[in-house]
């Protein structure tokens, strides 16, 4: 299967719910890294490649993880984990994702700013998570640099 380019994800009509892609897409936080909000195939049994890890930063220092949820959402039902900075915001409250009551204009995003050193950890968590057995992820991700 070879994989679209990011550019191409940016045109495709994001779903609402799950992606578009061939998996049925989820978003989730886990305990191990509470700081983040994590976008993967629902089903990862029936991903049969690596998936690629990105780590993503929406670039405003907003800390929250469903900020960008349609696209990552997108980019995870292709076979990608995707990992954002921010846990998922409440929905209603202060930082809550676009149209599910957001913040208003001018506001200061909820919490703390975002850190860069924050994509560091996101892929270093998702490496051991790889690397440990009994875990979701162990030995279902990518270890490096590949091309598609």
């Amino acid at each position: 299967m070879k994989r679209p380019a990011a550019a191409v994800c940016l045109f495709v009509a994001c779903a609402w719910g799950e992606g578009t892609g061939q998996y049925s897409a989820m978003l989730e936080q886990d305990a191990g890294l509470p700081t983040h909000t994590i976008y993967r195939p629902q089903d990862l049994s029936a991903v049969k490649e690596k998936l690629p890890i990105i780590a993503w930063g929406n670039g405003g220092c907003a800390n929250n993880g469903l900020a960008h949820r349609n696209f990552l959402m997108e980019i995870a039902s292709h076979g990608y984990l995707a990992i954002a900075i921010g846990p998922p915001a409440r929905q209603g409250g202060p930082g809550a994702a676009p149209g599910r009551g957001a913040r208003p204009a001018g506001q200061a995003p909820a919490g703390p700013a975002t850190k860069s050193s924050q994509l560091i950890d996101a892929i270093n968590w998702a490496l051991a998570e790889n690397s440990r057995s009994g875990s979701s992820y162990y030995e279902k991700l990518t270890k490096g640099i590949e091309k598609y």
